[in-house]
């Protein structure tokens, strides 16, 4: 007769046998579970690439055929001179505004096409609007982002005249190469701080 440590090892090998289908089909199970994810975040990725690129384009191309030849962008360049003319103000610049144009002096510059945000703000809100995330946070998010992409604007604005002002030789290297290469980063970085901020709590 078989001793009880042969009957121990017999029921714990058959315990094993057991359990092998079991823990193989668990992590069958886990395996494909982490792959749907993965093809779900994929899938998201790809309509995001979709939407931002129908959206980049079409912004542009309103840009360039209804936007510029419209009343509103001339009051709104307008508005931006008279914004960057009180500015200028407040820090004891003696500064008139004429329409669209900030002079001073024999210095003058006009706030033209490319002087605007259009088109960094239609890039950030196409970003924004193709990122898969609930409407509320996109709504956060274009609010708070085209605020301060507008702001940064008139920042460059004044700027631009302060130093066409005080260093007329360093005008033109900021005015198309520094300004415009930092609108584009602040643009992309803050699209990318709203999306890591907003998705901070969603399980990785």
């Amino acid at each position: 007769m078989p001793g009880a440590g042969e009957e121990e090892r017999t029921a714990a090998a058959a315990q094993t046998a057991a359990g092998a289908p079991s823990s193989a089909s668990a992590g069958t199970a886990s395996r494909g579970t982490s792959s749907q994810a993965t093809s779900a975040k994929g899938a998201a990725w790809t309509r995001f690439a979709i939407v931002f690129a129908i959206l980049a384009i079409s912004a542009e191309l309103a840009y360039h055929t209804v936007v510029l030849s419209s009343d509103g962008f001339q009051s709104y360049l307008r508005a931006l001179a008279s914004g960057s003319g009180v500015i200028l103000g407040w820090l004891a610049q003696d500064v008139h505004v004429n329409g669209t144009r900030l002079e001073t002096g024999p210095f003058a510059v006009r706030v033209a096409d490319g002087c605007d945000a259009f088109q960094i703000c239609a890039l950030y809100a196409a970003a924004v609007i193709g990122f898969p995330i609930s409407l509320g946070r996109r709504l956060r998010g274009l609010i708070l982002g085209l605020l301060w992409l507008q702001g940064l604007n008139l920042v460059r604005i004044v700027t631009l005249f302060w130093i066409g002002t005080t260093f007329a030789g360093a005008f033109m290297t900021f005015h198309q190469v520094l300004w415009p290469t930092a609108l584009v980063v602040a643009t992309a970085v803050s699209w990318a701080v709203w999306a890591l901020w907003e998705t901070r709590d969603a399980p990785a």
